[in-house]
């Protein structure tokens, strides 16, 4: 592009062969710096169109968004009805299981943090059936009225590995309309201490 403005400015100035020497260097320093102002503006609204194409295309088109929606559509909950969630929320979903020690341990921490979060959030406990029955996951709830945790179950574990949940607990959390705000693996006790101030932060994007 600069290039081509040089070369502009050198016609300009060639055309002008009648004006004295301080008029040409007046006519290429000028055209210079107008070619270049234009040609500059050209480049960056070219630029900018292809950008917001782009863009535009990963949010419409972004395949795990598609599959968190999914996810969204197959959770049952305990009595084996289907899971209605609603896409105007925030929602934490931890994939668990009652063998692992970290998982018991997150379990306890989030059934006390649930009484503290805004009531835009929701906390749903996913078991699967790669890991427990659905009579297991039913025989492991305490059915404690003052729990604020959604208890849910999946059948679909070929939905578990697109979403990359191997590992237990697992967390995604979504934003309304079911996009990725989150991922985290595993869970101990010292993760309790920035738990709840990192979650109720992304309440705020």
């Amino acid at each position: 592009m600069q290039t081509l403005v040089v070369i502009s400015a050198e016609i300009i100035a060639y055309l002008s062969l009648d004006f004295k020497l301080i008029k040409k260097v007046g006519v290429y320093i000028a055209s210079t710096v107008f070619l270049y102002i234009i040609f500059l503006i050209a480049f960056k609204q070219s630029a900018a169109g292809i950008e917001d194409k782009h863009i535009e295309s990963i949010s419409i088109n972004d395949p795990k968004n598609e599959l968190l929606k999914a996810l969204s559509k197959k959770l049952i909950d305990t009595n084996g009805r289907k899971l209605v969630l609603s896409g105007n929320k925030f929602y934490v979903f931890n994939f668990s299981t009652y063998t692992s020690a970290p998982c018991q341990i997150k379990l306890l921490y989030l059934e006390k943090f649930a009484h503290k979060i805004p009531a835009n959030l929701n906390l749903v406990y996913v078991a699967n059936s790669g890991m427990e029955t659905f009579d297991e996951f039913k025989s492991k709830l305490k059915h404690d009225k003052a729990d604020k945790i959604i208890y849910a179950y999946l059948y679909d574990e070929d939905l578990l590995k697109k979403l990359d949940i191997n590992k237990y607990p697992s967390e995604i959390m979504l934003s309304p309309g079911f996009k990725l705000l989150r991922e985290q693996q595993s869970f101990y006790e010292f993760d309790a201490n920035t738990y709840e101030q990192q979650t109720l932060e992304l309440l705020k994007k």
